[in-house]
This record gives C-alpha cells, structure tokens and sequence, in this order.
C-alpha cells in the first residue's frame, strides 16, 4: 500500500549513488591538493611539492607525490576527511578569518565548531573535522600548529557535545 511506498521513497533517499573507489580518491586527492597548496609552507608535504631551492615540481609530479603520500589510507576515509577540511576552509574563508587555514589557531577552530553548530550541521561534523585535522597532521605534518595544543579541551569537548547529539542507529527493515 501507500505506507509501503512511503518506506521505499524514504529508503531510496537515504541511498547514495556509489562512486567507484577510483572516483573517490581522484575527488579526494583534488581537494587535498587545493587545500596543502593554499600556503605550502604550512605542512611538510607543502614544503615538498613547491620546494624553495629546486626546480617546481610539474603538476603531473605534485599529483603523483600526492597520490603516493595518502596511498595507505582507504578511498572513504580519504574522502571523508578531505570533504571535512574542505567544509573547513570554506568556512574559514567565510568567516573572514585572516591567515590561512592550516596556520591553526584554537579560536579560529572554536568560532568554527560555532559556525557548524549554527548552520545546523550534522551531529558528526565537529568530531569529523577534529579527526580530519588530526588525518592530515599524521600525513602532511603540520609545521604551523601543535594539534596538542590547539585542540583544547574547549574544542575536543564542544565536539563531543556536538556528538552526543547524534541519533541512536535504527535497523532498516528487519524481517519479524
């Protein structure tokens, strides 16, 4: 009948089209790209990609480096993080920070956990960033912030707030 219709519609709109493995870390590594080389001085990786003493690094080369440094890291969990920082620049940039993003600085972070709070952004967005912040460091290196220092209990705690938001996980059409 019509509820089971409804039960279809509803579980149709929950299903995303599945992009190929392929797809994903293509999509990934170009938004990783634009954010590493927003100011390269700001991870070791940046520093690698547009050294300062040699020649540049042609974009074939700087794609192929970038492709290589997250090759351990799953095509999810590599576009997951990326969209995350991705969302985070952005956001930066919106809210008229001065600097760059990844020059990090814990009230930038809090006035952006505020801004994901405010745009009614998902019940995982505040934690998803912390640890895409905390992906990159492990992969790019951070030379211009201790992610010690500036993810203050402050930031770790209005993450997990943010989270405690989250629903409870409902099984989908389970057999009686």
């Amino acid at each position: 009948g019509s509820e089971e219709a409804i039960q279809r519609l509803s579980y149709v709109r929950r299903v995303r089209i599945a992009r190929s493995d392929d797809d994903l870390r293509d999509a990934s590594i170009s938004k990783l790209k634009k954010i590493i080389l927003l100011e390269p001085a700001t991870t070791r990786l940046g520093e690698l990609l547009v050294p300062v003493s040699t020649r540049p690094l042609s974009e074939v080369e700087i794609r192929r480096s970038l492709e290589q440094a997250f090759s351990k890291k799953s095509s999810n969990t590599l576009y997951k993080r990326a969209c995350a920082l991705s969302r985070y620049v952005e956001g930066f940039l919106l809210l008229n920070h001065r600097g760059s993003p990844l020059r990090l600085k814990e009230f930038d972070l809090y006035s952006y956990l505020g801004h994901l709070e405010n745009e009614k952004a998902g019940a995982t967005a505040a934690s998803s960033f912390i640890e895409a912040l905390r992906f990159l460091d492990s992969v790019a290196v951070l030379t211009c912030a201790d992610l010690g220092r500036v993810l203050s209990p402050r930031i770790t705690g209005f993450a997990h707030q943010q989270f405690l938001r989250k629903a409870p996980l409902k099984q989908i059409g389970r057999a009686s």
